[in-house]
């Protein structure tokens, strides 16, 4: 039955159900909004920058590449509107809106049921994903993240490493980051050519970078990621992520 009901009207069950959720929870009223904080105001600088280059893989067609990048630039003016203050939530979605063409989003590629195909939005998985590679790196903690369901990438053709994705899905599957410091943060983005995208996380006060750690097992039905960090001079690690990939 449910075969049957409009992608639309799917869409707005879930928008409603999370909007519900997210209320009820609290989550909502601390979401980071384009507004600007005090403390910037007063001339405070961002001067703590952590930074993470991913290349840009070509896609099926050079249209849709181009479609990727403009899309990742569209998304990323949006993000750089935020101001993440001390205790805030960054969610992507919540920031960048519903990526179809009516808010100005072009066709490129991305991957729906194990498939890359061509859609609105696409190539918004690797902004998200860059993303959450620097989450990890300074120790932002992830309340919601959703590495992709398939890996259907080589190890040569990857733009993230595998366990450092984000799987974003408007209404569906979002990225969530919440800012623990006594500190404000914010996303910084620039895309060089055709060929890679920088994201640059700054802050108001320092940031100890973390060493990551990529644990990966394979077999002929799966591949599994498991993420470690660690402070540089100390020796614990702490798993941070586990992700499950299946093979087509």
């Amino acid at each position: 039955m449910r075969r049957f009901v409009p992608r639309s009207a799917k869409l707005a069950l879930k928008l409603a159900l999370r909007r519900r959720r997210d209320r009820k929870s609290g989550v909502w009223a601390r979401f980071a909004v384009p507004v600007s904080a005090p403390e910037i105001s007063v001339g405070a600088a961002f001067a703590h920058v952590i930074e993470l280059k991913q290349p840009i893989r070509n896609a099926s067609t050079h249209k849709s590449k181009m479609g990727k990048i403009y899309n990742i630039k569209r998304a990323a003016r949006a993000i750089e509107a935020l101001t993440i203050m001390p205790g805030q939530v960054f969610s992507f979605w919540h920031s960048v809106g519903n990526p179809n063409r009516r808010n100005g989003y072009r066709e490129g590629v991305t991957i729906v049921n194990g498939e890359i195909v061509e859609d609105f939005g696409g190539g918004l998985c690797q902004l998200a994903s860059i993303i959450y590679h620097l989450s990890l790196i300074a120790g932002v903690p992830a309340i919601e993240r959703s590495c992709h369901s398939v890996d259907l990438y080589e190890d040569d053709e990857r733009y993230v490493p595998l366990g450092a994705d984000a799987a974003v899905y408007y209404g569906y599957k979002d990225l969530r980051l919440r800012n623990d410091f006594d500190f404000s943060l914010r996303l910084r983005f620039e895309v060089e050519g055709e060929d890679t995208v920088i994201a640059r996380l700054e802050s108001l006060g320092p940031i100890v970078a973390h060493t990551l750690t990529f644990d990966l097992t394979h077999s002929d039905a799966q591949s599994k990621s498991v993420v470690s960090k660690r402070v540089v001079g100390v020796g614990v690690e702490e798993v941070v992520a586990e992700s499950v990939y299946r093979h087509l």
